[in-house]
């Protein structure tokens, strides 16, 4: 038994190629070899998050098979394996990590989400996967990194683009047509330049605007004008209420986009800590891309589900 529990070790410690060398089973250790290596190998190809749990799933069956092996083990006289076999596979593992591990450190991670900033396209619970990936698409959703802390939010804007908003309506201009479904009827000419009303609405169901406090978004925006990102603005023909700033009239604010960089806003508009706030998002600061939710301990039917 005693034997049996250290094999299961070792195999844990140098992976189950390894392990199935003390099995004096030779077919099996490069069997399990060739499956991993391919497998890891894998990510330099596959940056995807179904990847990664299809690989998790793998090496936890395979270590499972191995300790089965394990236990319904026999010792009979088989031959001693040959010396170069155990140095032949160690080799091989160790390449295979040097080669895979700094992809697969790049390759993605998890998330808390702690907030409601997201709702309702994302929860408060939430457990979120990111693959690391650094040229985002409009809609896309993704991780940042502010001040030290992680941010999860919504891209609405890229480089170049012009960013206009007024109470719980988002106009945004784009510089580059963006690979997203535009409503060219709910648009408006403003500096001689078309803007979009509220173009995520249409492809995303879970922007809302419902603050949770006396108040909203763009009332605080008001509030804390010398500390925003945004400068005043004034539109003509909008519903928005007028305020007075250095003895000019706004009723909007405006942004344009800088290079390298994102706005970014949170699908509970009257609720979120975003760019309205903080600014652009830097190229360098995004973590990821989120395209699923693992779990959520308080909304079961939140396994595995697809984020769009």
């Amino acid at each position: 038994m005693f034997k049996k529990l250290l094999i299961i070790v070792l195999g844990f410690i140098f992976l189950p190629p390894f392990g199935y060398l003390f099995l004096k089973n030779i077919k099996k250790a490069y069997f399990t070899l060739i499956l991993l290596g391919v497998a890891l190998l894998g990510l330099l190809f596959i940056s995807n998050v179904y990847y990664l749990i299809f690989l998790d799933l793998l090496i936890i069956a395979i270590y499972t098979l191995f300790i089965v092996d394990v236990i319904r083990y026999k010792s009979v006289n088989e031959s001693k394996i040959k010396i170069y076999h155990y140095f032949i596979i160690f080799i091989l593992i160790i390449a295979s990590l040097y080669i895979v591990s700094p992809t697969f450190k790049r390759a993605t991670t998890s998330f808390y989400l702690p907030s409601r900033s997201m709702e309702n396209t994302l929860f408060k619970g939430d457990i979120v996967g990111a693959v690391k990936k650094y040229n985002l698409k409009n809609s896309d959703i993704a991780i940042f990194l502010r001040d030290n802390i992680y941010f999860s939010k919504r891209v609405v804007a890229k480089e170049g683009d012009e960013v206009i908003y007024y109470n719980k309506h988002l106009l945004v201009h784009f510089n580059k047509t963006p690979k997203i479904k535009l409503d060219a009827n709910k648009s408006i000419t403003f500096n001689n330049k078309r803007w979009y009303i509220n173009p995520y609405k249409t492809i995303v169901n879970g922007i809302k605007y419902e603050p949770n406090y006396d108040g909203n978004s763009y009332q605080l925006m008001v509030v804390r004008l010398n500390s925003i990102a945004m400068e005043p603005i004034f539109m003509v023909n909008i519903e928005s209420k007028e305020f007075e700033y250095n003895g000019k009239i706004y009723n909007a604010f405006y942004y344009k986009v800088p290079k390298n960089s994102y706005f970014m806003l949170g699908d509970n508009r009257d609720n979120s800590n975003d760019s309205r706030f903080l600014g652009s998002i830097k190229k360098e600061n995004i973590y990821g891309k989120v395209e699923i939710i693992y779990f959520n301990y308080r909304k079961f039917n939140r396994f595995m589900k697809k984020v769009k």
